[in-house]
């Protein structure tokens, strides 16, 4: 039986329209470090004392729908019921905060579990500096987790609860937490804004208190495990955003070899002194580990190092399960297998297989996965659908496209708001495709694609895997993948399904919002900057007073000023929103540091922002030492000073800078003749195009 939506219940807020809560920083931008945000800092201009901003009259954001419509559509059964959005994200290899453990079971593999210390044991309470370092990297991610991320999706959601975590239990951060949640919803019409239901973690979830009938989630936390009323079961959740599934599900993907972990560790008090007399929180097989635990561990690791080592080049890397752009390693050279196979070598491996328990086992969650690299792609694109239960097409939502600039370097991806009815009937069957898959395992809620478009050949159809193609490597399906002739989607390739709420989600759901307004193009991107959000808005004064910007999400340090962001930005055509984008960025980079007196660097081997010495700005081995200081294994001399970065791309050129820069920093400005251009993507070395 359903239940009425509450009216006032301790913990259940709703935002009102007053915004005297105002945030003002006071201290300059400092480094970040490696995001486990992905986001570089951008020199918005600080603020050193208290000053009253007059803010404009934002105008009342409506969407065209929400989350809670689309369920409310794909599921009649269910359209009563309070479905209740659990929309944060998770580590695997770390707490977020005292009631939001490391998830153990289901495997998360994003850039902070990728990223290993050269040393595991860094965790010692003997080595302070990398505790307190650690201890500041764990606060960044969980403000990306818990705050940011779910605000984002919260904004779209509508009429019903979307739960959120506190960042931890002192009175003055839930203050803190529930101020900026309540003023980025507060510009939604009234009918359309969710009940924010905040409590400390996944296993205190108040059901009851807030009326709550289902609960949906963007990642299958271990501490939802124990609620029966999840609207898709943990394993199925988990399994349909594995990489594996995708490659084994018939779909037009590349083709993909799977390898598969045999068996798994024994447990750590039965192997030997080394592991029986570690800390309880380390789940990592120590190096000294002289038993049965270590034996397995080597013979795991060299057997996969065995198949990356004699695989053709190209290929493409994944992990299981990733998300935010991580875990995705492109090998077109020796020496990028020589670099991968260092990086496995060096702790990712170790991490990676000593995540295998009994408990997750049986989902293969160390298993890797070896594609095919898509030659020559003409069209790269993230679609967005809803999967209905009832067998009906599904709701098709958006396709969104890839945004270059002058010279050609990707900087974003973008919609076009006038060609989404071509793009629907382009993508159209492909989508239905795709959602029947997800329908046979009983799947109902948000996907995503990413999707490839190769032109099709019209010369001699060699044959790949005995079966007749266009002349692109398939997964072994007719006509790369369809059963059916009559569709043809040979010049198809689906790289990547992200079965939940997307990073730009939001963008097809504000369509009325800017076409109204004479807006036909739009793009979301993260920023990082060292204002506070009153500040930011009167920056931008006359576009967010006419509706052209609107915060999607919004966070700041209270400590230390910075703000963490997403951002909605429409324009007249796709020129305008380039220079919509680029206004918002200074004419010179921020590269130096005026809190710490450096240069902003981000290290290719670890993608990690940190900050060179002023008195010495060339050396590599500053760059390295530095890197390495920070606790990042392979720390090298192909350290990158970042490109221009505005409101736009910053997740884009985090991934671009890993694989594509060659220039070691200096003091001079940077050559912008090295940014990526369409060529390279061209090749197939497309990055990813989601937000997590």
């Amino acid at each position: 039986m359903a239940h009425s939506r509450p009216e006032r219940r301790q913990e259940v807020s709703r935002p009102d329209d007053r915004r005297s809560d105002r945030l003002v920083c006071h201290r300059p931008i400092t480094g970040l470090g490696e995001s486990p945000s992905g986001l570089y800092e951008r020199g918005c201009g600080t603020s050193t004392q208290r000053e009253e901003v007059a803010m404009p009259d934002l105008p009342t954001v409506t969407l065209d729908t929400t989350l809670a419509d689309l369920y409310r559509r794909a599921c009649p059964k269910s359209a009563d019921k309070r479905i209740a959005q659990v929309l944060c994200g998770i580590n695997s290899c770390a707490e977020l905060s005292a009631h939001v453990p490391r998830n153990a079971k289901y495997l998360y593999q994003d850039t902070p579990f990728n990223t290993v210390p050269p040393d595991e044991s860094c965790r010692s309470p003997k080595d302070k500096e990398r505790r307190r370092r650690q201890q500041r990297q764990q606060q960044q991610l969980a403000v990306k987790y818990l705050s940011l991320i779910p605000q984002r999706d919260a904004f779209i959601s509508g009429d019903t609860a979307v739960v959120l975590f506190h960042i931890n239990e002192t009175d003055k951060q839930k203050a803190h937490d529930r101020r900026e949640a309540e003023r980025t919803i507060s510009v939604l019409a009234e009918a359309q804004r969710p009940d924010l239901v905040f409590c400390v973690g996944p296993s205190a979830i108040p059901v009851e208190e807030a009326g709550i009938d289902a609960i949906a989630y963007k990642l299958m936390l271990d501490g939802l495990e124990g609620y029966d009323n999840l609207i898709v079961p943990p394993d199925t959740h988990w399994f349909l955003n594995s990489k594996a599934a995708l490659a084994r599900s018939g779909l037009p993907t590349p083709k993909a070899k799977i390898i598969e972990v045999d068996g798994l560790a024994d447990e750590a008090r039965l192997c030997c002194a080394p592991c029986a007399g570690g800390d309880a929180a380390e789940f990592v097989i120590p190096p000294t580990c002289a038993g049965s635990r270590g034996k397995w561990f080597e013979a795991q690791r060299e057997r996969i190092l065995a198949a990356l080592a004699s695989h053709p080049l190209p290929f493409v890397l994944k992990n299981q399960q990733s998300f935010g752009g991580a875990g995705t390693y492109v090998v077109v050279t020796e020496e990028e297998r020589g670099r991968l196979v260092a990086d496995l070598r060096g702790g990712l491996l170790r991490r990676l297989l000593s995540s295998v328990t009994e408990a997750n086992a049986h989902l293969r969650p160390a298993a890797l996965v070896l594609s095919d690299l898509v030659e020559d792609p003409v069209g790269d694109y993230g679609l967005t659908f809803f999967v209905t239960d009832d067998g009906g097409d599904p709701i098709f939502l958006a396709a969104s496209e890839q945004l270059t600039d002058d010279a050609k370097a990707w900087i974003g991806s973008t919609i076009n708001y006038g060609r989404q009815d071509e793009l629907k009937r382009k993508f159209g069957p492909l989508v239905k495709k795709i959602a029947a898959w997800l329908r046979s395992h009983n799947y109902v809620g948000p996907a995503g694609a990413d999707v490839l478009e190769t032109a099709p050949l019209e010369d001699a159809k060699p044959e790949t895997n005995g079966q007749t193609t266009n002349g692109q490597k398939t997964n072994g399906q007719r006509t790369n993948g369809h059963a059916d002739p009559g569709e043809d989607f040979s010049h198809f390739h689906v790289v990547d399904l992200n079965i939940r709420t997307s990073g730009s989600l939001c963008l097809p759901l504000l369509r009325r919002h800017f076409t109204s307004r004479g807006l036909m193009s739009g793009s979301s991107f993260s920023i990082s900057c060292s204002q506070g959000r009153d500040d930011f808005i009167a920056s931008f004064r006359d576009d967010f007073a006419a509706g052209r910007m609107c915060i999607i999400s919004w966070y700041e340090d209270p400590d230390t000023g910075v703000s963490l962001a997403d951002v909605a930005v429409g324009a007249e055509d796709e020129r305008g929103l380039r220079r919509a984008m680029q206004r918002s960025s200074p004419q010179e980079p921020p590269y130096v540091d005026s809190d710490r007196t450096g240069v902003q660097l981000v290290c290719r081997s670890s993608n990690m922002v940190h900050t060179s010495s002023a008195e010495d700005t060339t050396s590599p081995l500053t760059c390295q030492s530095t890197c390495q200081g920070h606790g990042f294994q392979n720390a090298d001399s192909s350290c990158q000073r970042p490109p221009p970065v505005g409101m736009y791309g910053t997740r884009a050129y985090s991934w671009h800078m890993i694989h594509w820069a060659k220039k070691i920093h200096s003091s001079e400005k940077p050559d912008r003749t090295l940014e990526p251009n369409l060529g390279r993507l061209r090749k197939g070395r497309n990055p990813p195009r989601r937000a997590a």
